[in-house]
């Protein structure tokens, strides 16, 4: 019961109700019976949970996708945080942890990207125009020349049967605990409210949107941004 093991300890209660019944013991027979089924619920609802937390982890994975394409690394760094938080309720701690760094150094790729912006409005107006303006001359290609593609250093290595293959090791995602079904809700919440303003999910009819251009929803034609 204390690691949420609700599947199991449904079986194991129905199998206590059943001996209970061959000694005649028909009052816990029926009590244990009982607490099998309501335990049988919570299986169910933890199972349906977990579905939940990956389709919600898939989605912030596309929304980032987007987001990238647009340069939105703040609301990249929100979804990242908020994969990361889903992935630490499911128990893949090492892919959360991966996740919440990507998410740190998009949100210190602001910072550094700010502080540039920053820096260069204090300069005179002529320096500004340089330093945000480079003379087409400069990055103007011979169109007679032919770019050369240089091979690697090192040629690459060959597998052969004799070559000794690691074996890929599957982690087994541990079941979510009782206490982080209720902090489950708030962050799907959160997404949906990442999704929305990427235009990803319709504010008026909730439709979730796949092209990422649609400016009006194709179903209650509210404006997606």
């Amino acid at each position: 019961i204390n690691k949420g093991k609700f599947g199991i300890v449904h079986l194991g209660y129905m199998e206590i109700s059943k001996l209970c019944e061959q000694i005649g013991d028909e009052q816990n027979a029926a009590l244990y019976k009982e607490s099998a089924e309501k335990f049988k619920l919570k299986a169910v609802e933890q199972k349906r949970n977990t579905e939940d937390l990956r389709q919600a982890i898939n989605k912030a994975i596309n929304a980032a996708k987007i987001a990238y394409k647009n340069k939105d690394f703040g609301k990249i760094s929100d979804l990242y945080f908020s994969v990361a938080t889903m992935l630490h309720e499911l128990g893949e701690e090492d892919s959360a942890l991966k996740f919440s760094n990507s998410a740190k150094k998009f949100r210190e790729r602001i910072a550094i990207e700010q502080k540039a912006k920053d820096t260069v409005k204090q300069l005179p107006q002529e320096v500004q125009k340089s330093a945000t303006q480079a003379p087409i001359s400069d990055f103007r290609l011979d169109n007679d020349k032919k770019i050369t593609f240089f091979p690697p250093q090192k040629p690459f290595h060959t597998v052969t049967t004799g070559d000794k293959i690691p074996k890929p090791q599957v982690k087994i995602a541990r079941e979510i605990q009782p206490s982080a079904i209720g902090s489950m809700n708030v962050n799907i919440q959160k997404l949906e409210a990442l999704m929305k303003g990427l235009g990803l999910i319709c504010p008026g009819c909730q439709l979730e949107i796949k092209d990422s251009s649609t400016k009006k929803c194709p179903k209650c034609g509210s404006n997606l941004r």
